[in-house]
């Protein structure tokens, strides 16, 4: 339960891609989310979070984020006939990043250069307000994930499992 006058900032930081991610994989919005935070009574935020998305059908998203450990900004995904791992989705002008695939016991690997993600997603931006380029995700998009993200949030206030509210499509 989070204590009062505590600021939850982790899950709004890293916390959202991992969400956004499981949204996109499954191509639908979680039913049902479970979480839990860690706070720092020092500085009043907290510094980790952990939470369940329940997708229906036996289909889950387990995700965490968190400022108390080494940096980690990989992704995990495994199906009925494989996985994927994906070392750092979020990376900088010196970090490359590896996926790991394997599919029916078969193993590929490929590594990306580096390339700052930040100056990508700006760039992108820009290209919209000066070119009217059309965003690479829709602004409903993003509000569903909110939806999520308010969802977790009140799970870890009281502790409770929360029903994500559907937003329809404009």
């Amino acid at each position: 339960m989070k204590p009062s006058g505590i600021a939850t900032i982790r899950l709004l930081d890293g916390g959202c891609y991992p969400i956004n991610l499981c949204r996109w994989l499954y191509e639908r919005e979680p039913s049902v989310v479970s979480a839990m935070f860690e706070y720092d009574d020092h500085y009043k935020v907290d510094v980790g979070f952990y939470g369940i998305l329940q997708f229906g059908d036996g289909q889950f998203g387990f995700t965490s984020s968190g400022y108390k450990h080494a940096r980690s900004v990989s992704y995990e995904v495994y199906g009925d006939r494989g996985s994927a791992v994906v070392e750092t989705f979020m990376t900088g002008d010196h970090e490359s990043t590896t996926v790991r695939l394997i599919i029916d016991g078969q193993v590929s690997e490929r590594t990306f250069p580096p390339v700052n993600a930040y100056t990508l997603q700006a760039d992108s931006f820009a290209r919209c307000l000066r070119d009217g380029e059309a965003p690479l995700t829709p602004a409903e998009d993003a509000i569903k994930n909110v939806a999520v993200i308010e969802a977790l949030f009140e799970s870890g206030r009281t502790g409770r499992h929360v029903s994500v509210p559907l937003i329809e499509d404009t």
